[in-house]
């Protein structure tokens, strides 16, 4: 059966007030104004909504392929990244797919050129994958890193 009259069963005297929590705001003591926003970071020239005339396909090794993809997205590219393997050491590699307007395809290659860089390496000679004797360890000094980029005529381009 409901209680009758002004209180509920659940109301007890223990709870404290919330007016006797209540904080006074004077001017004084508001916030510091918002800091303004970072300015914006420089973008590739992209024309909006344009479809894509060419197709890059772009072939780095893992140790770049997450920094080309950061640098990628903040230029305003759009780009797919596909793991792949394959090559003279048999490394793990990724493979980048994007669209792009024929106008920015400087602009891409530069930005690959610039993080992916090619670099030299000691490797033992029976690391390699051909060595039919597994080698004796002779260290040999092989080139990895970098890219290769393919740009690709798009004849057809659709959104669904």
């Amino acid at each position: 059966m409901p209680p009758t009259g002004g209180s509920h069963p659940c109301a007890t005297s223990s709870l404290p007030s919330l007016a006797s929590h209540s904080a006074s705001v004077s001017p004084s003591s508001s916030p510091a104004a918002p800091k303004p926003p970072p300015p914006p970071r420089p973008r590739a020239p992209r024309v909006p909504d344009a479809d894509p005339t060419k197709l890059c396909i772009i072939v780095a090794s893992n140790t770049d392929a997450d920094r080309l993809m950061r640098a990628l997205v903040a230029a305003n590219f759009i780009a797919t990244k596909i793991a792949s393997s394959g090559g003279f050491l048999r490394r793990g590699n990724t493979t980048i797919l994007t669209g792009v307007a024929e106008s920015a395809i400087d602009t891409l290659t530069e930005l690959v050129r610039r993080e992916c860089q090619a670099r030299r390496e000691i490797i033992a000679v029976d690391a390699l994958p051909f060595d039919p004797a597994g080698g004796v360890g002779t260290p040999i000094e092989v080139r990895v890193g970098g890219a290769i980029a393919f740009v690709l005529d798009v004849a057809r381009f659709e959104r669904v």
